[in-house]
Order: structure tokens, then C-alpha cells, then sequence
């Protein structure tokens, strides 16, 4: 059930990918780059900012799939009701409508973030520690196949049908996706775990989640790569802009983005699963790194659009990880009473580091989308050398201990 839910989930979010389709729509409804990175960024910073005000709460409870489904049916209604204003409003391209659509967007993101301890301790508690990177791997790989359909379904409605109503088809079909993947989770079944009960949640902020960055070392070099790791992904959202500015391509163009994206998902996925439950997931992190380098040297070589398509399997290939080893790596750092904690810090107190689309946004005017690649190369490569040289992968640290 739960490699079912993230295969519709995934398969439905390729019809309105986050680093292709929203941006585009943000460019066709008269964005500046500055709007188009706030895609990534609020999405990105959606999901991390609220999930450490959440976790004491959710470390209190045994059972967590009540909560899941319930905020996983919130999260899914923002993106309906985007389609009906879509297809019944006529929206301007002057810039004046990105607002209203950023959100929409944000708020489906930060239901997301509301729901992400407790979905992550859900999954761990049902899914055993040696298959987690498969399930995540299998997921990644099938839903890939389903975005890759997903990518000729976007080039023919965007090249067919009149703006903005073809993106409302988009989103519609989003949600559809989205409430099979729900009912999915209503059969998993759950056991109870052990809880943590927290004093107050002035207690857990400012006592137990200090506690917990003092004396976890071996964590705290974790959350320095994650950080790289998020602000190499400053150019990420502007990939997709970037080749329809540069080589004058129509907007339907993103629907074979999304293509090569989800083929590159598939092709990487099994690989970076086998990776994670063979050998840790410290070895993907380092792949993960040596691919921003290459694929954003790529994109400033590069000499024509069908070459450029080649630089979104890579894309694809980085989403793999972040899915695979940055959101299960948290898991393995701590017991079932923990996980919540340490799932949410990874991401709440990394939150300023998911403004990096926003800052990629605001710095194209003054060093252009070269200088942009660039720096995501260099932040890559800060985060590649602390990889190699200080984080231990937490399977390791048990057989030592």
C-alpha cells in the first residue's frame, strides 16, 4: 500500500512538477525570476518550516495514519480548487495573478510540512529498516514510468488547449492522482509505538532539541550537508526557464522535460536503492554531489536544446536521492520515540537554506543564469568534501557501537 500511494502521488505530481510545469506556469503568467524561484523556494520551505512545532505533538501519539490521512486530504484541496480558478477565471499574463496561484501553491506545501513527522514516523513504523531504500526505489522508478506518460500528456494539452485552462487540466489531474494515493494509506495497517511525552513544548524547543544537537555529533554533520545540499539546489527551478529562454522554445517544451526528468528518475532510482540498502546512504549523497557538478557545467556547455534535454534525467536522477536517502537517512539516526524529532529537524532548522531558488531568483539580474550554475557547482563541492571527510553513514555508527 505504501509503494502504491507514492506511485500514484509521484505519477500525479509529474503533471505539474515543481521544477517544470509550476515554473513555467508562473513564466506564462508574467513572473519575474525572482516569482519563478519562489516556486521551488515556498514549496521547498512549505514543507520544512512547520514540522518541528509539530513533532512533540506527534511524538505523543502511538498511532499516526488518523492524522496522516486526515491533513493528507487538506493538502490535496488547494490543487482542485486551483483548477476550477484556472478554467473559470480568466487570469492575466501581466504578473498581477501570481499571488493568488504562489498561495495556493504554499499552502498545499505547508499541510504538507504540517503532516511530514507523522507520515515519516508512519512509514517507518511499518516498513522494516532494510527496505526502505527499495520501497522508496520502487516507487521513485514506477511512478517514473507514469510521469513519463505524464510528459506527453503535458506537451499535448498545453500545445491544444487555450491558456490557462490547460494548466487547469494539469492541476485536475494532479488532484485525481492524489486522492487514489490516499486511499491507499487508509490500509496500511499500523501497530502502536512507544511515545514520548514532552513536558511543554517550551521544554522540547529549548531543552530536548538542544540536548539532541549536542550529543549527536554524527547527526550534526548530517544536517551541514543537507544544508549544501539545499543550497546547491539554487538553479534547480530556472533549468527549465533557462532552456525555453535560450534556445526560443514553445511552452509546451516542459512536457518533454518532464519526460527526460521521469526517465531519469527510472533509470537512477533502482540503483540509488540497492545503494542505500546495500551500503548506506552515504554513498548517494556523494553521487548526488558529483551530479549538480556535472549537470550544471552542462548547462552552460551545452550547445543546443536537444542536448540540454539530457541535463533533466539528471535533474531526475538528484530527485531520486533527495527522496531516497534525505528523507529516509533522518530515520536511521534515532529510536521510534525520536524519529519524529530528528525527521523534523532536518528540515525545520534547515528552513532559511530552502530560500536558495528564492536568492537564485533575486541574483539573476545581476550574475544571469551562468553565474547561477556556477555557484550551485561550488556549493556542490563544499558539500562533496564534507560528505567524504566527516559524515559517517548511521548503519556504521551501530555495528561500532
Amino acid at each position: 500500500m505504501h509503494m502504491v500511494d507514492g506511485i500514484l502521488f509521484m505519477g500525479g505530481l509529474a503533471f505539474t512538477s515543481t521544477e517544470i510545469v509550476l515554473s513555467v506556469l508562473i513564466y506564462r503568467l508574467g513572473g519575474s525570476e525572482a516569482a519563478i524561484g519562489c516556486v521551488f523556494a515556498l514549496t521547498e520551505l512549505g514543507v520544512a518550516l512547520p514540522q518541528l512545532l509539530t513533532a512533540p505533538f506527534i511524538d505523543g501519539l502511538p498511532r499516526k495514519k488518523i492524522l496522516v490521512l486526515f491533513s493528507g486530504l487538506a493538502q490535496r484541496i488547494p490543487w482542485l480548487i486551483l483548477a476550477f480558478l484556472l478554467f473559470f477565471t480568466p487570469f492575466n499574463q501581466d504578473g498581477r495573478d501570481v499571488p493568488l496561484v504562489l498561495g495556493f501553491i504554499t499552502t498545499t506545501f505547508l499541510i504538507t510540512g504540517f503532516m511530514g513527522p507523522a507520515w515519516n514516523e508512519f512509514v517507518a513504523s511499518t516498513v522494516p529498516r532494510t527496505f526502505r531504500g527499495r520501497l522508496f526505489a520502487l516507487r521513485q522508478a514506477i511512478s517514473g514510468i507514469i510521469g513519463i506518460g505524464a510528459g506527453f500528456a503535458v506537451t499535448y494539452i498545453l500545445e491544444t488547449a487555450d491558456f490557462p485552462r490547460n494548466f487547469s487540466y494539469l492541476f485536475l489531474t494532479t488532484f485525481l492522482f492524489w486522492i487514489a494515493s490516499l486511499t491507499c494509506l487508509a490500509f496500511v495497517r499500523e501497530t502502536a509505538q512507544p511515545v514520548r511525552n514532552h513536558e511543554s513544548l517550551r521544554h522540547y524547543l529549548f531543552k530536548h532539541v538542544p540536548d539532541i544537537l549536542k550529543n549527536d555529533g554524527d547527526y550534526r554533520w548530517f544536517l551541514v550537508v543537507k544544508a549544501g545540499m539545499l543550497l546547491s539546489l539554487i538553479s534547480f527551478g530556472f533549468y527549465s526557464v533557462y532552456a525555453i529562454k535560450r534556445f526560443d522554445l514553445p511552452a509546451s517544451e516542459a512536457g518533454a522535460f518532464v519526460r527526460y526528468y521521469m526517465l531519469g528518475m527510472i533509470g537512477w532510482s533502482f540503483l540509488f536503492g540497492y545503494l542505500a540498502d546495500r551500503f548506506g546512504h552515504r554513498i548517494n549523497i556523494i553521487l548526488f554531489c558529483v551530479m549538480v557538478i556535472f549537470q550544471s557545467m552542462a548547462a552552460l556547455l551545452t550547445p543546443s536544446a536537444a542536448l540540454f534535454k539530457v541535463i533533466f534525467l539528471f535533474l531526475g536522477a538528484n530527485r531520486s536521492i533527495q527522496i531516497i536517502t534525505f528523507v529516509a537517512m533522518p530515520m536511521e539516526y534515532a529510536d521510534s520515540r525520536d524519529r519524529p524529532t530528528y525527521y523534523a529537524l532536518s528540515n525545520t532548522l534547515l528552513a532559511p537554506f530552502y530560500l536558495s531558488a528564492l536568492l537564485g531568483g533575486f541574483l539573476i539580474p545581476f550574475i544571469g543564469y551562468r553565474g547561477l550554475f556556477i555557484m550551485a557547482a561550488s556549493f556542490a563541492s563544499f558539500t562533496l568534501l564534507c560528505a567524504i571527510f566527516f559524515v559517517r553513514d548511521p548503519r556504521r555508527i551501530r555495528c561500532e557501537s
